[in-house]
């Protein structure tokens, strides 16, 4: 039996695990094999007090370049001497035992059985663990990708942690079979719908921004509530305090992923700055621990760790912070919450390359993470690398993450990014060939609650054809799985709707009047779909692409769409807040629409909003340029900045102006515009410089081809030199942009060619035509393209580098841009010794002083009590409507929805006629439902954008006769009767403006 000190290899049922594991392989088709196996024998598994299995995939162990050093693989445990976290990170340093045991190799698992080991729990910090192995005097970990708990972050160790133990506590095993959609005849349970949903980015929501204090948070009002009921009160909600409204009366609350994420960029393939490891020797570890404190929206996962929890969000850095808070919510007095865990496991972050690097290959010398060998991943995608979905190995351990992930007792998943399961890409245009029957898998899993077997209810947000298809808005189905799909038990996917994604900015001009079809089909099918008002990404791209121009502005013949909608506010703060708390589209939502309806906790609150991650340097000043001024523009007016609470460390730094921060904010702006991508930096080689190209002919890229090949003077020497050591820091880079460029040039040539022919028999066959600056202009393309087209590779390679280098994203020349150290007053900290400024500090401090200015507790004491009890009120109105969910009928009495371009002021001023006004108009939506069982109907009207109407009959909406009793109106929509009919008039019917009646029938 290994041994040392108190820790043993159990040599005889170690071997008994690799006998079954063999066992299996030789029983079961080889991917039913690997997932049984991934199950029971990957990971940490606690057999009893003593003996705890862990498993490894070890990729190439048995015969892959990690083969010829296994005699120096290792299982390396770590043994705290201090078990008390808040005490160890008190210490400067802690010092460890080490502890290396020698597991069993089987197939290309690596497994043991371990006597002695110390698990973690919500008092005690377990012991640590990964695998250790020199290659060559390279000292590797190799680390459990399904570990549980990384108290010290993703390149720290992982801890053992007693899931079991915490899972047998929970204290609501209740919950689980007495709410409930279904019971199957097989026993398993299907949960209830997602319904109404609460979307909770954690850091923002308290100030401690911890699911310790979000817990905290929801069980005060849970007390609360108790409080009334035990009272006798009718009201069980009535004594809550507007604050407390915001987060009550949802179905379900979705948190944003909880998941550890990408940390800051300076750890690079080490251990991290939350564990950095002093000394050691063959016996103990001296290490510094520190709290990690990484701010993130959570998508930029590295895939590792997925079953963990962030210890950013976790202020006991124990996994049963999560626990608590899912306890909490299944147990709410009156009404419990279901919880919705927000999956990420489509795309893996470039860092998760360090994290997941395997050696079944001889490891590159480049340790760019888009090049580390990895039997996970694949090349790299917009958000880092593809992950490999056509290996059973890891397709078996993400659905073995996600299914541990969810016994914490989730009730519903929404898989982020669903269109990112991808199979293959096909070799010619590159486009995505989706995995659905993994994807399918992945959401067919069963959850384990104590014995209790059930099936979560499930939300699929995928947006294909994007990104393949630049108007996907209009091509994507939104209903691809909804109607292909089906789960166990007959069960339809949900998925997420045409009005939900990030392009609804509810701020356009005349966006209801736009976007009426998609409404009309959320009435038809909606019943499949998540809807509602707001989430993370519009409230984000509210300020990417809303324009700056108010309507109030317009000019005859513009697109609407290039304004935003002047009656939302009279300042771009309230018209955000306005559009993304919309009284009107809520109670479209809540009290009319099937479907399951999203709403963004920060949106409620009107807190600012933006992308929120302080984890790197690569992009932390083009987001700060590309993001920073246009957050300012919407969400952080001058009081906003001003108030003592917020951007503390800005001013502290020397921008105590809010002006003058605004205007270096819009420079960096103006510099990120004029970037070019990849694409266009390939397109100015050959297009006319009328529109975007660089060179009017041949002789003039002749000319700058010399000028970097044959460089004369110091300064074309140096920049000659800059190109080639840019070229050569990435070969493979480069070489990718060369053949993708002679792509480019292959195609255009073709359609310029095609062009030019209908040019010609148009300047042929008339007598006069406009076609000949055209005819010039495309001959004049197609030489040049001709002309690159027969380049040798060297000559367009660093001629492509030079387009891209033309006004690129670059932190050292925008550091010393002239105009921008004009702009930033000479005292502000941000100066280096040079007299450049340091981007990435102000970077730095812009994103902290951000994230604390969207801390939902500052604006809370601002709520609008009676809209907020509006809002409030909507989402008790669904419950008590639960049909409201489900489609309707196709019977136009029963059912009915339409809009209505109300003329409102056109004739007084002359303008009106057969074509209408379009701008004058107002946009009503409005209609009628009647319940499954005819006993009542409800009526529906908004005016969802334009001026004040004065006077608004009901007769042309209201086709149907009889009292209807007044049940929910907006705070300022002054309705004095209890009922009315459709004699009645809406007297100043203001934007956004909403007004719901209802009648019983029987």
């Amino acid at each position: 039996m290994a041994s040392y000190k108190n820790l043993y290899l159990n040599e005889k049922l170690t071997t008994e695990c690799i006998q079954k594991i063999q066992q299996v392989f030789d029983e079961l088709d080889h991917y039913e094999a690997i997932k049984q196996i991934t199950k029971a024998y990957m990971g940490v598994h606690k057999l009893n007090s003593n003996e705890t299995l862990l498993g490894f995939w070890v990729p190439g162990i048995q015969n892959g370049y990690i083969s010829r050093f296994a005699s120096s693989l290792y299982l390396e445990i770590l043994q705290p001497k201090v078990r008390q976290i808040e005490k160890a990170l008190s210490y400067e340093e802690v010092t460890m035992d080490v502890v290396r045991l020698p597991l069993m190799v089987v197939e290309d698992y690596f497994v043991g059985v371990v006597e002695g080991l110390t698990l973690g729990n919500k008092d005690q910090l377990g012991d640590l663990y990964w695998l250790n192995v020199d290659m060559d005097g390279r000292r590797k970990y190799i680390r459990d990708p399904l570990c549980s708990s990384v108290p010290f972050g993703i390149y720290g160790p992982s801890e053992l942690f007693d899931m079991m133990a915490m899972f047998e506590d929970r204290k609501d095993r209740a919950y689980f079979a007495q709410n409930y959609l279904d019971v199957y005849p097989d026993g398993s349970y299907q949960a209830n719908p997602i319904g109404s949903c609460l979307e909770i980015h954690t850091e923002t929501a308290t100030e401690e921004g911890t699911l310790e204090m979000l817990t905290n948070r929801f069980q005060t009002i849970g007390k609360k509530i108790q409080m009334n009921i035990d009272q006798g009160e009718e009201d069980v909600y009535g004594q809550l305090s507007t604050q407390d409204l915001n987060y009550i009366g949802f179905d379900t609350i979705e948190l944003m992923p909880e998941v550890p994420t990408s940390e800051r960029e300076s750890i690079k393939g080490e251990t991290g700055e939350f564990f950095k490891i002093i000394d050691r020797d063959e016996y103990s570890l001296r290490v510094q621990l520190k709290k990690p404190d990484i701010s993130n929206w959570g998508y930029d996962t590295p895939v590792y760790g997925s079953v963990a929890v962030s210890p950013s969000l976790l202020g006991t850095l124990r996994p049963n912070e999560l626990l608590t808070f899912i306890e909490t919510l299944h147990n709410m007095p009156g009404r419990p919450i279901q919880i919705c865990i927000d999956s990420v496991l489509g795309h893996c972050d470039f860092q998760g390359a360090y994290l997941l690097e395997t050696f079944d290959e001889v490891p590159q010398d480049n340790y760019e993470p888009k090049y580390i060998h990895s039997s996970f991943l694949t090349g790299p995608n917009m958000y880092g690398r593809d992950i490999d979905f056509s290996s059973p190995y890891v397709r078996a351990m993400l659905l073995e993450m996600l299914r541990r992930k969810v016994d914490y007792g989730f009730d519903c998943i929404r898989i982020d990014g669903a269109q990112d399961f991808i199979k293959s890409r096909d070799d010619r245009t590159g486009f995505r060939i989706q995995d659905d029957i993994f994807l399918k898998e992945l959401v067919s899993i069963e959850q384990n609650i104590n014995g209790l077997i059930r099936h979560p209810d499930i939300n699929l947000e995928d947006g294909r054809p994007w990104p393949d298809d630049m108007n996907w808005l209009y091509n994507s189905k939104y209903l691809d799985h909804t109607i292909e799909m089906t789960l166990p038990h007959d069960v339809i996917p949900k998925q997420w709707s045409p009005i939900i994604f990030a392009h609804n900015v509810h701020g356009k001009y005349k966006w209801f009047m736009d976007k009426w079809d998609r409404f009309v089909e959320v009435f038809r099918y909606g019943e499949h779909w998540i809807t509602g008002q707001s989430n993370h990404d519009n409230a984000r791209y509210f300020y990417k692409m809303v324009p700056s121009l108010s309507s109030s502005q317009y000019k005859s013949g513009d697109a609407f769409s290039n304004y935003y909608n002047q009656y939302l506010g009279d300042t771009k703060k309230q018209v955000v807040h306005h559009a993304l708390d919309h009284e009107g589209l809520s109670a479209l939502m809540l009290g009319f629409l099937p479907g399951h309806p999203m709403f963004l906790l920060n949106a409620l609150v009107h807190t600012p909003w933006m992308f929120l991650r302080n984890i790197d340097e690569t992009y932390s000043v083009e987001i700060l340029a590309s993001e920073g001024a246009k957050f300012f523009e919407w969400y952080v007016d001058e009081a906003t900045f001003m108030r003592d609470d917020n951007f503390k460390d800005l001013k502290r730094y020397g921008f105590i102006d809010y002006n003058t921060l605004y205007k270096v904010l819009q420079y960096l702006y103006s510099l990120k515009l004029k970037v070019k991508t990849d694409a266009l930096s390939v397109r100015v080689l050959f297009e006319d410089p009328v529109e975007e190209g660089c060179y009017e002919n041949v002789e003039a890229i002749k000319n700058q081809l010399k000028c970097l090949l044959e460089p004369k003077t110091k300064e074309e020497i140096n920049y000659t030199n800059k190109l080639m050591d840019r070229m050569n820091s990435d070969v493979k880079d480069t070489k990718q942009r060369m053949v993708s460029a002679k792509e480019l040039f292959e195609k255009k040539l073709s359609l310029l060619n095609k062009e030019l022919s209908s040019v010609l028999n148009e300047i042929q066959y008339l007598e006069h035509s406009t076609n000949e600056k055209k005819m010039i202009s495309l001959n004049m393309q197609i030489h040049k393209l001709k002309y690159l087209s027969d380049l040798k590779e060297f000559q367009l390679q660093i001629l492509l580098e030079h387009s891209k280098a033309q006004n690129a994203y670059d932190v050292e020349v925008w550091s010393k841009d002239p105009m921008l150290c004009q702009l930033i007053p000479a005292d502000v900290l941000f100066y280096e010794a040079s007299g450049s400024v340091d981007l990435r500090k102000l970077a730095d401090v812009f994103m902290k002083d951000a994230i604390m200015a969207c801390k939902v507790h500052r604006y809370e004491d601002g709520l609008d009590s009676a809209h907020t009890r509006f809002n409030f009120n909507l989402r008790q109105f669904r419950i008590q409507h639960p049909w409201l969910m489900h489609n309707p009928s196709n019977h136009v009495r029963k059912d009915y929805f339409a809009r209505k371009l109300f003329i409102n002021g056109a004739k007084e001023t002359g303008e009106w006629g057969d074509k209408g006004d379009l701008k004058l108009c107002n946009t009503l939506y409005y209609g009628w439902r009647t319940s499954p069982n005819e006993n009542s109907q409800i009526f529906f009207i908004a005016n969802m954008e334009g001026d004040v109407i004065d006077a608004c009959p009901l007769n042309i909406f209201l086709n149907l006769e009889g009292e209807w009793d007044v049940v929910l109106h907006s705070p300022t929509l002054l309705i004095e009767k209890k009922t009315m009919n459709r004699d009645d008039q809406i007297k100043n019917f203001k934007n956004g403006e909403v007004l719901i009646l209802e009648r019983q029938l029987i």
